[in-house]
């Protein structure tokens, strides 16, 4: 049984709004990869209701970040900086969830959530076009 489309798009956005509040509760209790984590995750879910709203398939985070380089950035329907943010904040997640150690600082979030922040608008006015 499958999922309505429009439902599926409303929930990842919800998921990504959400992120970003757990990121920000997170950074207020100094966890900082933790912070970084939930930033990656509010974009990941935002860019899955952009690929499902155009019926593009997905299935790794991966592949995710490659669909959506490839049919919104090389057609400059996202601007190079908010790709170079979503490539750049999947490697802190890797490195953060992944790596053998690292530190994630309070500076780094703050340099982070505002980013994340105007990432998640303007992917959800692509999406709500």
């Amino acid at each position: 049984m499958g999922v309505d489309k429009e439902e599926y798009i409303r929930y990842r956005i919800s998921r990504s709004e959400e992120a970003l509040d757990e990121a920000q509760i997170m950074a207020e209790n100094k966890h900082w990869n933790t912070a970084i984590n939930r930033l990656y995750y509010s974009c990941y879910y935002i860019v899955d209701a952009l690929l499902r709203k155009n019926d593009i398939k997905h299935k790794t985070h991966a592949g995710t970040r490659n669909q959506f380089h490839l049919y919104f950035g090389k057609t400059g329907l996202v601007d190079r900086e908010l790709l170079q943010y979503y490539a750049n904040i999947f490697q802190d997640r890797q490195e953060s969830d992944y790596g053998e150690i690292v530190h994630y600082t309070q500076e780094d979030v703050d340099y982070l959530m505002p980013k994340a922040q105007s990432f998640h608008l303007a992917i959800k006015r692509l999406i709500l076009e």
